[in-house]
């Protein structure tokens, strides 16, 4: 298992896609308008080269590709490059996983985490996303 993340580790996983398509590279100048018109929701996640459990969550998003709707936008955001939007986000460690829908965020997440508990971020995010009214005023 050490042995199989170290190899996935040099990867850069700031540039993978999955089959959808849904995972997709960071436009920080576009930012907020990206996470305001999403039709999905839209996983943010900032990781760091350093740290282990950075790159576990990134491999783990990877895998559970298949919950993710076709509507849903993936970033992954390396901390030590995007200091000053982690700022803005207050995002002051590694890994954090910020889930938005309408240009809000819906759900936090700091720290490891496994890949059910990750699983059951996803199902409550859907609650807000199906709750929102499809034209707010």
């Amino acid at each position: 298992m050490a042995y199989a993340l170290l190899a996935w580790r040099r990867e850069d996983p700031t540039r993978f896609q999955d089959r959808a398509g849904m995972f997709q590279e960071p436009d920080k100048k576009h930012f907020k308008e990206k996470i305001a018109g999403a039709d999905g929701l839209v996983i943010v996640n900032f990781w760091a080269s350093w740290s282990r459990q950075g790159g576990y969550v990134s491999y783990l998003l990877r895998e559970l590709a298949d919950v993710l709707d076709d509507r849903d936008t993936y970033m992954n955001l390396d901390w030590d490059v995007e200091k000053r939007l982690a700022k803005k986000l207050n995002v002051f460690g590694v890994p954090t996983l910020l889930i938005f829908f309408r240009g809000k965020e819906v759900i936090r997440h700091s720290g490891e985490i496994e890949r059910d508990n990750l699983a059951k971020l996803f199902e409550e995010a859907r609650k807000y996303q199906y709750s929102f009214p499809k034209n707010p005023p």
